[in-house]
């Protein structure tokens, strides 16, 4: 790998390395940035992997106690990483070591994970339903949501004030006071909406039946654009100044310029990327066709 001169310019040296492939194993899907490491969860296994983004080295791989990670479904509270599990809990590790703090029964299994600011999210698409759950009494449920029937929410983002819920099997989103679990209003999307990001005025929705990203006014769920991407699109990141998405039939991510819209380009990455992260320098894709993350 080589050196970006623009990060050697500007003294960001810890962000120094240039766009590579890392291997990590085995069907890497959801990604989450701790402000120092990734986290990767590889679906189907119980281990989660953390990387030091710089250069891509390996920290550490460390074991949940579960019987395999759920794609799509890990987020971070600011100290602790909360990661779905394919056996219907939550596992709750701590990000400074890799320990495991904990294993929290849901009502199924979690399709998706969020933080509010004070607790976590998540979604239970079997059941049509979202759930607000402790960070500080680990396990105790605050609040939960019923969904339409055939809802399958499938994505979460938190917008400052609300959370957002994408709803793959009703091409709709809906928006949650995160305050006390109220319902704000239901929004008409693409077809098959998986992932949803916010950024800072907007909320984007990866439309993986239309190839298209939605996106929405934050503050009322005015549609504000609907632009096309690549094939069957799936997570969605903002970096500051643009989207990005990765395109999970096209072994491609797109970058939009968040104010209007405007396609930046579609670059490749590894086979089937779903997740992604931004750490601050790099976007970050997980590629679940094969064994890699790609950094762009």
């Amino acid at each position: 790998m080589g050196l970006n001169p623009i990060q050697i310019a500007i003294l960001r040296w810890s962000q120094a390395v240039m766009a590579d492939d890392v291997t990590v194993g085995s069907a890497p899907s959801a990604m989450a940035f701790d402000g120092t490491s990734l986290w990767v969860t590889q679906s189907g296994s119980s281990q989660i992997t953390k990387i030091r983004p710089w250069d891509g080295t390996v920290l550490g791989t460390y074991d949940m106690g579960a019987d395999g990670a759920v794609p799509g479904s890990i987020t971070y509270d600011g100290s602790n990483l909360w990661v779905s599990a394919a056996d219907g809990t939550v596992r709750k590790v701590r990000a400074s070591d890799g320990v495991l703090l904990g294993s929290y029964t849901m009502s199924g299994i979690s399709s998706a994970l969020a933080y509010d600011g004070a607790n976590i999210w998540t979604a239970t698409a079997a059941k049509d339903t979202v759930a607000q759950i402790s960070t500080k009494q680990a396990g105790l449920t605050l609040a939960t949501v019923t969904l339409p029937s055939g809802a399958a929410p499938s994505g979460l983002a938190f917008d400052g004030v609300n959370i957002w819920v994408t709803h793959q099997g009703s091409n709709t989103v809906t928006k949650i006071l995160a305050m006390n679990g109220s319902t704000v209003g239901t929004y008409q999307v693409g077809q098959n909406p998986v992932g949803v990001a916010f950024d800072g005025m907007y909320i984007w929705v990866a439309n993986s039946g239309s190839n298209t990203v939605t996106r929405l006014l934050a503050i009322d769920g005015t549609l504000a654009g609907t632009f096309p991407v690549g094939a069957q699109p799936a997570g969605v990141v903002f970096d500051g100044n643009n989207i990005w998405v990765t395109n999970q039939a096209g072994n491609s991510v797109t970058k939009l310029h968040a104010a209007d819209g405007l396609p930046l380009g579609t670059f490749p990455v590894g086979p089937g990327p779903t997740g992604i992260a931004f750490d601050g320098a790099n976007v970050w894709t997980a590629n679940t066709g094969g064994t890699t993350l790609s950094k762009r």
